[in-house]
């Protein structure tokens, strides 16, 4: 196997797969290549957390996800009571671009955000630290 080949079984390694890369798939002893936009949702499904305020936060809090994303990459959405944030408006991802994370801080939104508030965090890819 070569430098940049993966076996689908190692899948969950790879980092920065763009939508339209091209994999080559290896079945019953034929190559197939295959747009990465066709496979992505069949392999790697997005993950979601969903997390409902169990005490207020303050303005400018740091949150911490379950998950790890890839910093300045898109592979993380932020939704708050059902509304898609705009990064770097509404939060910051926490951490260098590249580099993985699992914070997002509030932008100065100029109140605090009352327990019983919902976000959901869907992360794109697979990203483990």
């Amino acid at each position: 196997m070569g430098e940049d080949e993966i076996k689908v079984s190692d899948l969950s390694q790879a980092e920065d797969i763009l939508s339209n890369d091209i994999l080559m798939i290896v079945q019953s002893l034929y190559n197939k290549k295959v747009p990465f936009s066709l496979l992505k949702n069949k392999v790697l499904e997005p993950k979601i957390q969903v997390m409902t305020l169990s005490e207020e936060l303050t303005d400018n809090s740091v949150i911490t996800l379950d998950n790890y994303y890839k910093v300045g990459n898109g592979s993380l959405n932020v939704y708050f009571e059902g509304c898609l944030l705009i990064k770097d408006i509404n939060y910051t991802e926490v951490g260098n671009t590249g580099a993985l994370s699992n914070q997002i801080q509030l932008n100065n939104w100029g109140v605090n955000v009352s327990s019983g508030y919902t976000f959901v965090f869907i992360i794109d890819g697979i990203y483990e630290n």
